[in-house]
């Protein structure tokens, strides 16, 4: 196969950023006096679309969402983002070996990717080709979301690769018939066309070397 373009998630396959995101939900839930922990969260709900994510614990526990909780839990993200956030063990090691176009395909908000990558030392890999859900119009596990991000860039589903940490995001990469690796840090069972596992970051070079 002609493989001509790589497509990351961020959160947890760029960014070691997911059970950050979760602590920061946990915390903002426990303003509404809610105990939840991160841990739990980051299983059940990682790779989600946050309005989703927001709307089941709130119906699970019966609780109302206040108007700003999002605008504060993105917030708090941030700040836990500028204090504790780093790229994935050896996926630096792997960007440069990769010698392919490359995107970055998110659920999440644009500035929240692009701070995440800017902490990181990471965007410059991937400029200009930087998408959020929220911009395209289509959210994981859709695989709308890589169908029409591979159309902006001029390529075939068959010619891209996606790189995902969520059951949600390899759901998609599978559903639009692209070579999905699974950054399967949880080692969970999976049984979807299209789809490896994998555990190490580094190893991913010669994974999509293995497709040629």
């Amino acid at each position: 196969m002609t493989i001509k373009c790589l497509l990351f998630d961020s959160d947890g396959t760029l960014v070691d950023s997911e059970y950050l995101c979760n602590l920061g939900l946990a915390q903002q839930f426990a303003t509404l006096g809610l105990k939840l922990e991160a841990h739990d969260l980051m299983k059940q709900y990682r790779g989600g679309k946050m309005s989703d994510v927001l709307n089941d614990i709130a119906t699970l526990h019966d609780i109302t969402i206040p108007a700003h909780f999002l605008e504060d839990y993105r917030a708090r993200v941030a700040n836990l983002f500028e204090a504790n956030l780093k790229p994935i063990d050896g996926v630096v090691d792997a960007l440069e070996q990769l010698d392919y176009e490359k995107a970055v395909v998110s659920n999440g908000p644009k500035e929240k990717i692009d701070h995440a990558l800017g902490l990181c030392h990471l965007r410059h890999y991937f400029t200009p080709h930087i998408y959020s859900a929220y911009d395209i119009g289509a959210y994981k596990p859709s695989p709308d979301i890589y169908l029409r991000v591979a159309k902006k860039l001029g390529v075939m589903p068959s010619e891209c690769v996606v790189i995902e940490d969520s059951m949600a995001g390899i759901k998609a990469g599978s559903a639009a018939k692209m070579k999905t690796f699974f950054y399967n840090t949880f080692n969970e069972p999976i049984s979807l066309p299209n789809v490896f596992s994998f555990s190490d970051m580094r190893a991913l070079p010669g994974l999509i070397a293995s497709l040629k």
